[in-house]
């Protein structure tokens, strides 16, 4: 495992010992642990998984669907992704009467969770549940690249939602999170992907995951041929993962791809919480997102700002942000921190 280390983690620069302490610091936070889980991470012949690699079953396997097709792929995501954001709604109105509160501010996340609790025993839930059978045929590695990635935007909001219902709420610490995405699944045309499968191996084409140390699918990988050639960065603005500070969820189409992933870059970007220009200070505050997915937007920091000030929305803001660019060669770039709730 430390040799792994060293040959596949650019941030121990090829130090066995920095390695070590890489390994244990994993152990402690539970991303990686013992096959047996007897043994202490060190330079010795032990052998270590990766927690994400745990098998888990697909959320959508209760039993085989019993039919070989489902007619139009896109409108059934579609209704899967309504059906997942119309149960989530529920269950934040079942909070919200919860809530001591009161309906006009937030729920508190206890009470959300409760919302989740108690819409998993619905006979809505149970009906939603059942329709997810259908992904069990759908020909995923044959479909056209836009009619892939609307579908999938759609599959991925659905399967977010309904983990949680599944769970009975939201994971509300890093390392719940990371064992959520890679736990909430679903089988699509007979083959296991998670969400962080659907994000990073697919829509990503195949890149790794944030703070992750490998890509999703190796080389010998059946689903590898799921992926797409090339990366769509404007995902980033489709895909929800259950954070405030996560973009809304739309529906997408493929006829219609193009104008709807630029509207959802120009709506997020609109936000300050996703971009805001201080000209004075030569700041500009981005959301973490273009930190943890940097790569897909730029080869640096200015790569990235030259992005989105492509994708920003006219305006004042964009004005700002592309005069900086044009004017400064040395542009502080900040995060702001994300809203997991």
């Amino acid at each position: 495992c430390v040799t792994w280390l060293v040959a596949n983690e650019p941030s121990v620069g090829g130090s066995r010992s920095k390695a070590i302490l890489l390994g244990q610091r994993l152990c402690e936070l539970g991303y990686i642990h013992h096959v047996c889980r007897q043994m202490t991470f060190d330079d010795a012949e032990l052998y270590f998984r990766f927690s994400n690699d745990e098998p888990a079953a697909a959320l959508n396997m209760r039993h085989r669907y019993a039919r070989s097709d489902i007619g139009d792929v896109e409108k059934y995501g579609e209704r899967l992704r309504n059906d997942a954001m119309a149960l989530r709604d529920a269950a934040v109105a079942f909070a919200d009467g919860k809530s001591e509160s009161g309906a006009a501010n937030e729920p508190l996340p206890a009470a959300v969770d409760e919302g989740y609790r108690h819409i998993s025993t619905t006979t809505t839930y149970k009906n939603f549940a059942e329709s997810t059978l259908a992904l069990q045929v759908v020909p995923l590695a044959a479909l056209p690249r836009a009619v892939k990635i609307a579908f999938l935007i759609n599959v991925y909001n659905a399967l977010i939602q309904h983990a949680a219902l599944s769970l009975g709420g939201k994971p509300r610490t890093n390392v719940a999170r990371s064992i959520f995405f890679n736990a909430a699944a679903y089988n699509i045309g007979g083959m296991h992907f998670t969400a962080n499968d659907i994000e990073n191996g697919i829509l990503r084409a195949n890149r790794r995951a944030p703070y992750s140390l490998r890509v999703p699918f190796r080389a010998t990988d059946s689903r590898a041929r799921c992926a797409l050639a090339a990366c769509e960065p404007r995902i980033h603005f489709a895909l929800n993962c259950g954070a405030a500070s996560c973009p809304p969820v739309g529906a997408y189409r493929s006829d219609t791809l193009d104008a709807d992933l630029d509207a959802a870059a120009a709506a997020f970007l609109e936000g300050d919480d996703a971009l805001h220009v201080d000209s004075d200070m030569r700041t500009v505050t981005l959301s973490k997102i273009f930190s943890w997915y940097a790569v897909d937007f730029g080869a640096d920091e200015r790569g990235v700002l030259t992005s989105l000030s492509r994708l920003a929305p006219p305006g004042d803001k964009r004005d700002a942000l592309l005069a900086l660019l044009t004017t400064h060669a040395k542009i502080r770039v900040r995060y702001a921190p994300y809203n997991w709730d």
